[in-house]
């Protein structure tokens, strides 16, 4: 995957994308990987490339399960054992495949009234058409042959309890790195959407400087020498709305955005790429530039307004620091809210 590591995955083919998928599980290192039906959908050579990296993956020492559908011959032999089912989860054959097929193929042509495979033919298509064949009972025939006997006796082995002394838990080994390095890659890969999907930073930007000058209009020269009562509660009034909407629109405005991304770290945190802390911390980091620069933007616009001839250094920094602090809390209120709905 080398070639595509700087592109970006909605970008690359199909088969591209699985293979994908197969990397990003095998960074967890898991002790099995199964996959449902990895080469539908692409054409021979693309399900060549994937049974391949399969091939390549079993070769290394990982377990390899998948379910597959009138494969080529070419990917058919590229596997080691075969379950075959018929309709109803009957099992017809459970067993090795041996060199190019051999080993089944051998099998099924000793069922009663199978006609025998004929040569260049694909051993795949050739035994779904043994099993669809009515006058063939290719299941009866399974449960008294020996192929079924070695296979009881491996089951009975591996599913008789152990004894006292061999009973012991070992638990899995995966490929964990240190919880910088992980909070490094979270936090880098929030900025990366971000960064590729700006309408949502976007609008918030467009959205703070319309209301900063909605409201700084509103309240033009409020919080200058305040002195009655009534321009007290008009400066109060100003202030509290203008720190109050914002952090609804932030609270309301982040909820779908982290509720499309809680899809994706339920599935790489089922394969324990990285920890929920990491994640959680990432996302986190990632809005405060753009919180940041959205305060800056309502600051500059309302508070000159809203102060006048009175405004100081102190003030503004002051107000700002506050509104961050405002619509800080408002979002990651909004993050907590879309993480824990069900």
């Amino acid at each position: 995957l080398e070639s595509l590591q700087h592109t970006l995955v909605g970008s690359t083919s199909l088969e591209q994308r699985k293979r994908v998928t197969m990397g990003v599980e095998l960074a967890a290192n898991p002790s099995l990987l199964f996959l449902d039906e990895p080469t539908s959908g692409l054409d021979s050579h693309g399900a060549n490339v994937v049974a391949s990296v399969m091939r390549n993956i079993a070769g290394a020492g990982k377990t390899v399960v998948c379910t597959i559908h009138q494969p080529s011959a070419a990917i058919f032999s590229k596997f080691d054992s075969l379950l075959l089912l018929k309709t109803g989860g009957q099992v017809v054959y459970f067993g090795p495949l041996g060199l190019d097929c051999q080993t089944m193929v051998g099998y099924m042509s000793s069922i009663d009234g199978v006609q025998p495979i004929q040569e260049g033919s694909n051993p795949a298509a050739w035994m779904l058409d043994v099993v669809a064949e009515a006058k063939v009972d290719a299941v009866s025939w399974y449960l008294g042959s020996s192929v079924w006997q070695e296979c009881s006796l491996v089951l009975e082995e591996h599913l008789r309890p152990p004894s006292s002394g061999q009973l012991f838990c070992q638990p899995a080994v995966h490929a964990r790195v240190s919880t910088r390095k992980m909070l490094v890659a979270c936090t880098t890969r929030a900025l990366k959407v971000y960064w590729r999907q700006p309408s949502y930073n976007f609008s918030r930007c467009v959205f703070v400087v319309m209301v900063g000058l909605l409201f700084g209009t509103l309240w033009r020269g409020a919080g200058q020498d305040v002195k009655t009562e009534a321009e007290v509660v008009s400066a109060m009034g100003g202030t509290f709305i203008a720190l109050l909407f914002p952090c609804i629109v932030n609270l309301i405005t982040v909820v779908p955005v982290i509720m499309q991304e809680r899809r994706v770290f339920y599935r790489e945190r089922a394969s324990q790429t990285y920890s929920a802390f990491a994640y959680f911390v990432g996302i986190a980091v990632a809005e405060m530039p753009f919180l940041l620069l959205t305060s800056l933007l309502f600051s500059s616009i309302y508070y000159p307004l809203f102060c006048g001839d009175t405004l100081t250094l102190i003030k503004f920094l002051r107000f700002l620091f506050c509104w961050w602090l405002a619509t800080t809390s408002a979002t990651f209120l909004g993050q907590a809210v879309a993480i824990l709905l069900p």
